[in-house]
């Protein structure tokens, strides 16, 4: 028995082609051809011996003239390695977009670096504000390529609730910094009818207004008098889309 392994570094499929000699000492060759790219192999062993470019479908031949058998095999298709990648999807449900971060890939270890187009814009790994139909293609320096559209909503993904968010310290200086008490997605729609107080320790109310925008409806220290408020901890009172919210801040100038 002999074994003869040709590689050809062009290609990665693999075929395997095994002759058989009828003869008083049989003899079984085998011959791996790895990514193999000719159109017929010039073994003259019968008729048909030739093995067809099938793009990774199933390729069978087995010939006999009564001395040789040829059996082929299949072979992949032609093009650049494929890799698999998990992502971690989440949804912000204020704004309607999606942040996704490549969590793993696999099948490209020879790869040093890769680059991330997301709807044909280059970016990172990890990506926020996507559109729900989303395309992701990756190009390594190894030669792996992924490419692949997503429909978000259609998987089943984490998801932020719409929520406010306050902010614990308030420096009315003109420093630029923390002059005002910002909240943040009040001016989301659904947060637009809002009511916000400002009560002092003593719980008596010292500021309050209808449809705190962050911007002209905004506290900044003063009571409605338009009076400057002592330095100390405030509380306040947040009622928007049915839901009341409280919590503390300091004013510290």
């Amino acid at each position: 028995m002999s074994l003869i392994i040709l590689k050809n570094s062009n290609m990665r499929s693999s075929l395997f082609i095994i002759l058989s000699f009828f003869s008083t000492m049989p003899v079984i060759s085998q011959i791996i051809l790895e990514r193999q790219s000719l159109s017929c192999l010039g073994l003259n062993m019968c008729s048909d011996q030739c093995i067809l470019s099938t793009g990774g479908q199933i390729d069978y031949q087995l010939c006999t003239n009564g001395t040789y058998s040829l059996t082929t095999g299949f072979e992949q298709p032609e093009g650049p390695l494929s890799m698999t990648v998990t992502l971690d999807v989440e949804l912000d449900e204020c704004t309607g977009f999606y942040t996704v971060e490549i969590t793993y890939v696999s099948a490209c270890n020879e790869a040093d670096s890769m680059t991330y187009f997301w709807n044909g814009v280059e970016g990172n790994y990890s990506v926020s504000g996507l559109p729900a139909i989303t395309t992701l293609e990756i190009i390594s320096d190894g030669g792996c390529e992924y490419s692949s559209t997503f429909d978000f909503v259609q998987m089943d993904v984490a998801s932020t609730p719409c929520e406010l968010e306050f902010f614990s310290f308030l420096s009315p200086n003109n420093d630029g910094e923390n002059d005002q008490w910002n909240i943040g997605r009040i001016t989301q729609a659904e947060f637009s009818g809002n009511n916000v107080k400002l009560f002092n320790r003593w719980g008596s109310i010292v500021w309050e207004v209808e449809g705190y925008d962050n911007t002209d409806k905004v506290w900044k220290g003063e009571n409605n008098h338009g009076d400057l408020l002592p330095d100390g901890t405030y509380f306040y009172l947040v009622e928007a889309d049915g839901k009341k919210f409280n919590g503390y801040v300091e004013l510290m100038r």
